[in-house]
């Protein structure tokens, strides 16, 4: 069976959303095997707290991106920290795993 986890990469761990054209987006980058592969992809805190919504029930392509712009899902900015992105990956074939992968926000003054 596959391991999703490593079928997916976050680029760049840390990010700044700050629109200075560097390192302004999290990119959730995926690469599988076999296309059919659906996504839950949400942001928390590490409290545990939804933040953003990224993905749901999405049929994800073969490979390709998901970006994250350091919105939060009211719109506002998520503060500068740690923060978990939780992934639900399954398939027609019954295949279902769950993980996580941590990113850090930063913000530069």
């Amino acid at each position: 069976s596959s391991d999703f986890s490593k079928d997916i990469v976050l680029e760049p761990q840390t990010f700044s959303p700050d629109n200075d054209g560097f390192d302004d987006v999290l990119n959730i980058n995926y690469a599988f095997d076999e296309p059919g592969n659906v996504a839950n992809i949400e942001i928390m805190d590490t409290d545990g707290r939804p933040i953003k919504i990224l993905s749901q029930n999405e049929l994800l392509a073969i490979s390709g991106t998901i970006s994250w712009d350091g919105s939060s899902d009211n719109n506002l900015k998520a503060r500068a920290g740690m923060y978990i992105v939780h992934f639900e990956i399954f398939n027609e074939k019954g295949e279902n795993q769950r993980f996580k992968k941590v990113c850090a926000l930063a913000v530069n003054f």
